[in-house]
C-alpha cells in the first residue's frame, strides 16, 4: 500500500504534463538532498600535475567516485521537479590546495536564470560572488525517483571566466581556461519524506 501510495504521489509530482496548461508546477520545498561534485578525469590530472587537490569545506564530506575525488554537500531549498524554478544552498564547500595556497569557493547558491541554473559562491574571504557553474536546464539529466519521492540529478560543469581568473590568481598561473569541464555533478534529492508520504500530507 506504501509503495503504491509513493508512486501515485511520484507520477503527480515529477510528471508535470499531466497538469493543465494554465497550471504551473509548484515549488517544493527540499526534504532532504546532496550535491556530489567530481572533478573530471582531464582536471583531476591537471591538478595532480600542479601539487593541487581537492577536499571539503565541513559540513561537506570529501567522497570517492571510481577513484575521483569529490565532495559531497547538504543541500537546503525549494524546487520544482522540472528545474523550471531552482533556488538551493549547499552547506560546506570546495577547497583547492597545494603546498602552501589554497582556493576555498563556500556559500554556494543554485538558482534558474533565463532557463539555466546558475551555480555561484563566495571565493575565500571575498564579500563578492563569482559565477561557479553555469548550465542549460535542458543539459542536467533527471531520474525520477519513487521511494523516496523525488530526483536524481547529473551534468557537467564547465571552468567559468570567474573560476578561471580565481585560480590563477590563487596558484599565481594560468590553470583552466573558460570553458574546460571542471567538475562532474550529480544531486540526489528527496522532496517529500516518506512519513509524509505515509500520513497523506505533501507539507
Amino acid at each position: 500500500m506504501k509503495a503504491r501510495l509513493a508512486a501515485a504521489v511520484a507520477a503527480l509530482l515529477l510528471f508535470p504534463g499531466v497538469a493543465t496548461a494554465a497550471e504551473s508546477t509548484p515549488s517544493m520545498e527540499v526534504s532532504a538532498a546532496t550535491l556530489t561534485f567530481c572533478l573530471t578525469p582531464t582536471a583531476e590530472g591537471k591538478l595532480a600535475e600542479e601539487g593541487i587537490v581537492l577536499d571539503a569545506l565541513e559540513p561537506a564530506v570529501d567522497a570517492d567516485a571510481d577513484g575521483r575525488r569529490c565532495v559531497r554537500m547538504p543541500v537546503t531549498g525549494r524546487m520544482t521537479p522540472d528545474l523550471d524554478k531552482v533556488d538551493l544552498l549547499a552547506e560546506g564547500g570546495l577547497r583547492f590546495r597545494s603546498a602552501d595556497r589554497e582556493l576555498r569557493f563556500h556559500t554556494i547558491r543554485a538558482q534558474t536564470e533565463t532557463g539555466r541554473i546558475v551555480v555561484r559562491a563566495l571565493p575565500n574571504d571575498e564579500d563578492d560572488e563569482v559565477e561557479l557553474f553555469a548550465v542549460d536546464v535542458a543539459r542536467v539529466s533527471t531520474t525520477p525517483t519513487v521511494e523516496p519521492v523525488g530526483l536524481e540529478l547529473a551534468t557537467p560543469l564547465a571552468t567559468t571566466a570567474d573560476v578561471a581568473a580565481e585560480f590563477a590568481q590563487a596558484f599565481d598561473r594560468v590553470l583552466f581556461a573558460e570553458g574546460d569541464e571542471l567538475v562532474d555533478a550529480t544531486g540526489e534529492v528527496e522532496l517529500i519524506s516518506a512519513s509524509h508520504v505515509v500520513e497523506g500530507t505533501l507539507d
